[in-house]
């Protein structure tokens, strides 16, 4: 698959979101102090326009993968790689810390259950230890679900694939009139409306890879209705209008603007800056450890200074993000060269597929 910038590009700025968004109620945590009064309350969009991204990216690279029971080992392998030995090294850093350290976690961090559940991404209805690492839950069962469509012939994964779609829907639509607060966690989390924003990266990857051709003329009405739709949205959710579901809102445009800036890349090139390319490089990192260097930074902060101002406030933010970019840097880029090696090594010896 040849490397779109603009993606990497656009998951640099989901990580940048995500980060704000929790620097923001951080801040009014510390210190009573409102960034922007409240601007990046929509900063948790970052999450949505990871899910879509993710959507799309899984069935663009691996949509040939589809029914060939013989792919589903690499599949596992790269998916495996990608997500557990980074998390791992941040939660194993993390459980001692907040054993020692109350202060740094809530209560339910030092329970047994809650600990191994953490370690395995096992879905549970509290926050994991690392407390970001909620979503990686719902893309571990993304990856799930896709890979019965590789291990499975089609003639049964997709009837399947259909069946938990059409549940999804059908429940994601009731829940505009009914309340499912008290439905067991296990099946909310199987049918939870988060399904929806992968699937609609998938169908992005699909009208990219089926009907490019039929769509490019539209290439700047669809990224226009992205960014429009993304600016309306913050509109109305920050000025109280209402709040829009971030399924058909958020995680919508945020697939129109991935089909646009595909599209557009896929016409010319496009320069992306060489700092947002690092930035979407270094984006998991920055995703998984950013709470926890908001946090000791803040602490530090307010020990020296007790107020924070909209210069501070932008130092902080900046630095948590320059330590995340530190830790892939240091940390997570070496890991994956070693472990990815080992993997091509044994593809190209016949071991795997």
């Amino acid at each position: 698959m040849k490397r779109l910038d603009s993606l990497q590009a656009l998951r640099g700025i989901a990580a940048l979101m995500v980060v704000i968004y929790h620097a923001t109620y951080q801040f009014e945590s510390y210190y009573n102090y409102k960034l922007l009064d409240g601007f990046f309350y929509f900063g948790y969009w970052g999450v949505d326009l990871f899910f879509v991204l993710s959507g799309f990216i899984i069935f663009y690279i691996h949509h040939g993968d589809i029914g060939r029971r013989i792919r589903l080992g690499s599949f596992i392998r790269k998916r495996f790689i990608r997500i557990f030995p980074i998390y791992w090294i941040i939660t194993f850093l993390l459980i001692p810390l907040f054993l020692l350290v109350p202060s740094f976690g809530g209560s339910s961090v030092r329970e047994l259950d809650v600990i191994l559940k953490s370690i395995l991404l096992f879905p549970q209805s509290v926050h994991p230890v690392l407390g970001v690492a909620w979503t990686l839950t719902h893309e571990l069962f993304f990856y799930l679900m896709f890979s019965l469509l590789i291990m499975l012939p089609r003639k049964w994964s997709y009837p399947l694939f259909a069946a938990w779609i059409s549940i999804t829907i059908g429940l994601f639509i009731c829940s505009f009139w009914i309340d499912f607060k008290s439905m067991n966690y296990y099946i909310k989390f199987i049918f939870s409306s988060y399904n929806l924003e992968f699937l609609l990266g998938v169908l992005v990857a699909k009208l990219l890879i089926r009907y490019k051709d039929n769509i490019l003329r539209y290439t700047s009405m669809i990224a226009s209705i992205g960014i429009a739709g993304l600016a309306a949205t913050w509109m109305v959710y920050y000025f109280g209008i209402f709040t829009p579901h971030r399924v058909i809102s958020w995680a919508l445009f945020s697939a129109f603007l991935i089909l646009g800036f595909t599209l557009i890349e896929s016409k010319k090139n496009i320069a992306v800056p060489k700092l947002f390319r690092y930035l979407g490089d270094a984006s998991y990192s920055i995703y998984l450890t950013h709470d926890l260097w908001l946090s000791i930074i803040n602490k530090i902060y307010r020990f020296a200074f007790q107020q924070v101002n909209l210069v501070s406030a932008a130092i902080i933010i900046i630095g948590a993000t320059l330590a995340g970019c530190l830790f892939y840097s240091i940390i997570e880029k070496p890991v994956l060269h070693v472990l990815r090696g080992k993997q091509t090594k044994k593809e190209q010896e016949g071991l795997t597929t």
